[in-house]
């Protein structure tokens, strides 16, 4: 069987992120239909700051914290389609939904835990859930894309079906939108979106600003970097999840600019600019 042709997008590579891999999944499935995908990420530069925590003397690590990501809801606002996971009794389930999917050359995608898959740089070494691009399958096994770690390989199917799980896939249940209302409305109050920004900022640029002041005023490596273990200290973590995704906002509204030369757009740009050049000093 010929495999289906997929250009894979990397998400999590290309903004500095390293999050799920149902991004980077997302993403390249969105494309490979033709479909914008940009626009859903027009909400990543959104985090919480605890006060409460910061007032009773936590570490500026346990008060930061960062949103979960809305791209799906976005995508269904847009698009009319959720995501979906079905979970397989026997794998006669899953090769039937690959052969159905592929068969309306449609990639399809598949879970497996790491340990179990030989391919996977986890092998063996950690149980994770992981997810696949399918995009081909014969009697003996299915040809694999995986987008977060930039391969292909052939999996046998005695393999898939000792370490698949469960398939994942987009059903339609809603109406198409229009894409620039859906970015106007996430945007208007959010986000700073007047040129009177600086006498009247919005709650982001405030949390930002008090951040800042943190890390000025109160920070300490002895108190924020005191973790026993082999794991990404807090403010490691936190600080990554939270800073990096500033760069997929600022792209990710640079190219819907581009797209639509909206006012808006660009006043929110020229902020996170001032907001930048603060941060550099």
């Amino acid at each position: 069987m010929d495999c289906l042709d997929i250009r894979i997008i990397q998400i999590n590579r290309i903004f500095g992120r390293r999050e799920s891999c149902l991004f980077d999944i997302f993403a390249t499935l969105a494309n490979y239909n033709s479909l914008d995908y940009l626009f859903c990420f027009s909400h990543e530069f959104d985090f919480k700051i605890s006060y409460k925590n910061i007032e009773e003397g936590k570490t500026i690590g346990e008060s930061i914290k960062q949103n979960d990501s809305n791209c799906f809801d976005l995508f269904f606002k847009a698009y009319g389609y959720k995501i979906k996971y079905c979970y397989i009794k026997k794998i006669d389930e899953e090769i039937k939904f690959i052969k159905e999917s592929l068969n309306l050359k449609q990639p399809c995608i598949v879970h497996f835990d790491s340990f179990y898959n030989t391919v996977d740089p986890l092998y063996n070494k950690v149980h994770n859930d992981h997810c696949l691009i399918v995009v081909g399958i014969t009697n003996s096994g299915i040809y694999t894309v995986d987008p977060y770690f930039n391969t292909k390989s052939f999996i046998p199917l005695k393999l898939l079906k000792k370490a698949s799980s469960f398939y994942i896939y987009f059903e339609k249940e809603g109406e198409e939108n229009n894409r620039n209302r859906i970015i106007s409305e996430i945007l208007s109050n959010k986000y700073c979106t007047n040129k009177e920004f600086l006498q009247k900022p919005s709650k982001m640029y405030i949390d930002l600003q008090y951040l800042s002041n943190l890390f000025e005023h109160n920070f300490d490596k002895n108190i924020e970097f005191s973790t026993k273990r082999f794991d990404q200290n807090k403010i490691f973590k936190n600080i990554s999840e939270n800073i990096l995704r500033i760069g997929l906002f600022y792209s990710t509204i640079e190219s819907l600019y581009i797209q639509n030369n909206n006012s808006d757009l660009f006043h929110i740009l020229e902020n996170l600019k001032c907001i930048i050049s603060l941060w550099n000093g």
